[in-house]
């Protein structure tokens, strides 16, 4: 039986390894960005050596991650969605920021500054036609308190329906976006803000469309353009 230290090593190098996993790294790639020889690497992502402070930080800079995920496990919803085939590895910037965006707002609805429920419980089911997804605008139109124009203060009207939304410059390869669904009435979505302003809103439209839906995880936007459910979410 391994003691607590020998253990709680193994268990970080593990997770060491699933950052880096994640990140699409082989061993050489993350010891070159965090200046730590391979071997050393390896020794680490085993747990047959310790690593100080210091290269803890460089590591947990070179994966783009905080240094408490190396600690502490993933919010249930970011792993539902990263087991999904059509997301999961897509774009590992967009992933980190989920992650760290859902994390930060569970631990702020823990603390009670945030509340799990921001606003009116609004949900409908997935339409199956576009006829329905027309009667589901509509419907969402007057849960958001929009007329028929222009619905201009978009990330505005989200958060009031429960949905927290984060725009991000994750570069033009990072993804279109994402959203998570934290509880039953409290979702967060990350849009690249890279992209340009016509694409970021549809990416956020598009994510409130899977908030009002209820879907736990989405594929990012164009992943999948035979999907029906995609289909229905951006009609």
């Amino acid at each position: 039986m391994l003691d607590a230290d020998v253990a709680a090593r193994v268990d970080l190098g593990r997770r060491i390894a699933d950052g880096r996993a994640l990140a699409s790294l082989t061993q050489a790639e993350l010891a070159d960005r965090a200046a730590i020889e391979r071997t050393a690497l390896a020794k680490i992502e085993s747990g047959s050596r310790k690593l100080s402070a210091t290269e803890l930080v460089r590591l947990a800079d070179a994966l783009d991650r905080s240094a408490d995920w190396f600690f502490s496990p993933s919010p249930a919803a970011v792993v539902s969605r990263r087991a999904d085939p059509a997301v999961g590895g897509r774009s590992p910037a967009l992933d980190s920021r989920v992650e760290r965006i859902a994390r930060d707002v569970s631990a702020l609805v823990d603390a009670g500054d945030i509340a799990a429920d921001l606003g009116p419980s609004v949900s409908f089911e997935t339409p199956s036609s576009l006829e329905e997804a027309e009667e589901s605008a509509r419907h969402a139109r007057a849960a958001l308190g929009a007329g028929s124009g222009p619905l201009l203060e978009l990330q505005a009207a989200a958060e009031r329906v429960g949905m927290l939304a984060f725009s991000l410059d994750l570069g033009r390869s990072g993804g279109d976006a994402a959203y998570v669904s934290l509880s039953e009435r409290l979702g967060v979505a990350v849009v690249n803000g890279a992209m340009e302003p016509g694409r970021r809103r549809f990416n956020l439209a598009h994510e409130l469309g899977h908030h009002l839906f209820g879907d736990a995880y989405a594929p990012e936007v164009g992943l999948s353009p035979q999907d029906e459910t995609e289909r229905m979410v951006n009609a």
